[in-house]
């Protein structure tokens, strides 16, 4: 986690926290476990003493207490950037840009494979034009014996699929 910003007078300026500082554990805890990390951040108390693990070197910080809530610890960080440090044997093998393709490749597979998916799932709505209708009407004229009244049903279910999605779609614009 990088350091943008260090509140002046706070208890982060004090210790010689600065901008550009790089955070890679805090009491040892690595913050690549974001959950545990967020935790961690949030159960701090004033008073409490801490250390802060940089790239560089270990700050030993005592809290104080949090402007906007007096039972939280406060740092004096203003914003922080989550910054994505690669293996260094992948950045051997593959290099930075290497890896930003690898990394892009697999974000296009995933985003063909689930546009697909969907694609698939909402080509079996039981909606009179699209395959899912079609197969619904056949089913329905060959269980009930009557080409005329499945025929019926199916344009009423169709007619019902088709309104539900016309309010999803209007309810997703009014919020």
């Amino acid at each position: 986690i990088g350091i943008t910003d260090v509140v002046p007078g706070s208890p982060a300026e004090q210790v010689g926290l600065k901008s550009g500082d790089s955070i890679i554990a805090l009491d040892g805890l690595s913050v690549s476990d974001a959950e545990a990390i967020n935790d961690k951040f949030l159960s701090l108390k004033p008073g409490q003493q801490i250390t802060l693990n940089l790239a560089d070197r270990d700050v030993p910080i005592r809290l104080g207490t949090n402007p906007e809530d007096s039972t939280r610890g406060y740092i004096g960080i203003d914003n922080l950037e989550y910054n994505t440090i690669y293996a260094p044997s992948a950045v051997e093998r593959f290099g930075n840009a290497g890896i930003a393709i690898l990394l892009f490749l697999i974000g296009l597979i995933l985003n063909v494979i689930f546009l697909s998916l969907g694609i698939g799932l909402f080509n079996l709505i039981p909606l009179g034009p699209i395959d899912g209708g079609r197969m619904l009407r056949l089913v329905l004229e060959k269980f009930i014996g009557s080409k005329s009244a499945g025929t019926k049903i199916w344009m009423w279910v169709s007619f019902a699929i088709l309104a539900m999605i016309v309010v999803n779609i209007v309810i997703g614009f009014v919020r």
